[in-house]
């Protein structure tokens, strides 16, 4: 009966550990797949396939609140901004050579700082409303000043790429910052850079549809990812919240 009861329990465990693994990477290697499938079929570029293999991993694992994520990040940086030059995307192109792939160095130590040492995720916060008003106006300045740059040197979409530029720049800051709100941000900037390679999978014949899939999948791991950070948000408000009243008690005592 023990020895029955010992595989009982054996086996339940290996299930549970299978079924946690399948829930945090279950929808990475779904979206991998696809992509690969995709792409390969139709024959994209190499640099497409690595760029897009490596940024869907480095979302994923953001959405996770994993710092591993900075890893593949800075690999899908410098392959995204060679990729985006060549399509004339300058403002994409600057943005991941100039910023995302040095700030992706800063983004593991301020991570370690934050995470939670017994689940190895970071913690979330929420901005308040003086924060979001300043992150208001400053997008709204940065992205007109850029976007004449943009036009003035004859990029494609100025106006467009100068948005999804400076969204990226302050998205990225404020997740490193760890603040939940970053993924309305990712949410705007993924929606128009999907439009933006529909335009150049249209007048390109179908090339780097690899990249299109990517931005695709951007999309719906920043709706996955807001959806994840605001539930631990919640958690964390709660666990303060308890914390706070046991010091409380203590302190009555």
């Amino acid at each position: 009966m023990k020895v029955l009861l010992k595989k009982l329990f054996e086996y339940e465990n290996k299930k549970h550990i299978i079924g946690k693994f399948i829930k945090a990477y279950g929808w990475m290697f779904f979206a991998i797949a696809i992509m690969l499938s995709i792409s390969i079929y139709l024959q994209d570029t190499f640099m497409g396939i690595a760029s897009s293999l490596t940024g869907i991993i480095c979302v994923i694992l953001t959405a996770q609140g994993k710092k591993s994520c900075f890893i593949y990040g800075i690999i899908n940086s410098v392959l995204y901004g060679i990729i985006a030059y060549q399509a004339l995307y300058y403002g994409d192109a600057m943005l991941n050579i100039f910023y995302y792939t040095p700030i992706q160095i800063l983004g593991w130590f301020v991570w370690k700082k934050n995470e939670d040492r017994n689940s190895g995720v970071v913690v979330s916060k929420r901005m308040n409303r003086k924060q979001l008003a300043v992150l208001f106006i400053v997008t709204l300045s940065l992205t007109i000043v850029y976007g004449y740059i943009l036009f003035l040197i004859n990029g494609r979409l100025p106006y467009i790429d100068a948005i999804t530029t400076i969204l990226s720049i302050i998205a990225f800051f404020i997740s490193i910052k760890c603040y939940l709100e970053q993924w309305i941000l990712w949410i705007i900037v993924d929606m128009i850079s999907v439009a933006m390679w529909i335009y150049y999978f249209i007048i390109s014949d179908g090339q780097l549809v690899a990249i299109l899939i990517m931005w695709l999948v951007f999309l719906a791991n920043a709706i996955y990812g807001y959806i994840s950070w605001l539930k631990r948000n919640k958690k964390n408000i709660k666990k303060f919240s308890e914390n706070k009243s046991k010091e409380n008690e203590i302190s009555h005592l």
